[in-house]
């Protein structure tokens, strides 16, 4: 892995926690002054079926998330044998050899085994931080300040969970310190911290809404409309705004017509399904601009 750049792809179940990993480790990255891009990818599934994460890490400004990935962290068999051409050569792939049997077929890809279940088995913690470990060995592996990764999670739970996290954070960074001997050229400590944040794409579409003067917001939760429905509720005091849960997609539509309407500057999100089933407010809501405009 190159000095200047890396980029990591995170796979596994949906369900499995791919794109908060993916998340903690952009946020982990930014803190040490780098960019990163992120890009998740998920089924239509409410569980199972293959997700997956990819992150690219870079010096400069940095726009994708770029061909070719450096490392990957495997949570499924899917994830070796559906991605494993997106890896460049000399790459390393992470996995827990008790629940991943996959090999990769390529001489030139690396095989690094964490029992990422068998430390949080020992630490009495939920099945899904085993993803915390392997974000643990990620940083070990770059040559990463663990504490990065540690603030992240600390900021990102409380307590004893967060405590939890960052305890299986540091055995996964030990495992791979004391079992393998993998020189990357990356180091953290390389370039000097920014202040930089991490903003996802239904975040900064929230925030632009908010600027235009969206002063209400009604949507009926299905991925990928959770993500600004959830963002739009947090701001919805602060920024002197409504936001409502609709019981469908057909009213959600007709609501923010209505609220068209009236002058108030109104916001919606779907998915593609969702969308089919507000083409006949939409439809109404179109006929009814050309009338006002006739008349």
């Amino acid at each position: 892995m190159k000095r200047d750049e890396f980029s990591i792809i995170i796979g596994g179940e949906a369900g499995d926690g791919v794109s908060r990993s993916g998340l903690t480790l952009a946020k982990s990255f930014t803190r040490a002054g780098y960019h990163v891009f992120g890009a998740n990818d998920y089924q239509s599934t409410i569980r199972g079926g293959h997700n997956f994460y990819m992150l690219k890490v870079r010096r400069d400004e940095v726009y994708s998330e770029g061909n070719d990935v450096d490392l990957m962290i495997a949570f499924d068999d899917q994830t070796i044998s559906l991605h494993e051409n997106e890896l460049s050569s000399a790459s390393i792939i992470i996995r827990d050899n008790s629940s991943v049997k996959a090999n990769p077929r390529r001489a030139d890809v690396r095989l690094c085994s964490v029992p990422l279940n068998k430390i949080i088995e020992e630490l009495k913690g939920r099945p899904i931080m085993r993803n915390t470990v392997a974000l643990g060995s990620v940083m070990a592996l770059l040559n990463a300040d663990l504490s990065l990764l540690e603030g992240v999670l600390r900021d990102s739970f409380s307590g004893q969970v967060a405590e939890l996290n960052v305890l299986a954070a540091q055995r996964g960074y030990g495992h791979l310190k004391e079992n393998y001997r993998f020189e990357t050229e990356f180091k953290s400590e390389d370039l000097a911290s920014g202040k930089k944040s991490v903003v996802e794409g239904n975040e900064a579409i929230g925030l632009r809404a908010i600027s235009a003067g969206c002063k209400f917001f009604a949507a009926y939760p299905m991925t990928p409309t959770t993500g600004p429905l959830h963002f739009m509720a947090e701001q919805e005091r602060s920024n002197d705004m409504i936001m409502f849960h609709a019981e469908g997609e057909i009213a959600a539509i007709n609501m923010i017509v209505g609220a068209a309407f009236t002058g108030i500057r109104a916001m919606t999100a779907t998915s593609g399904g969702g969308f089919s089933l507000m083409t006949e407010g939409l439809g109404m809501a179109d006929r009814g601009v050309q009338e006002a405009a006739h008349d």
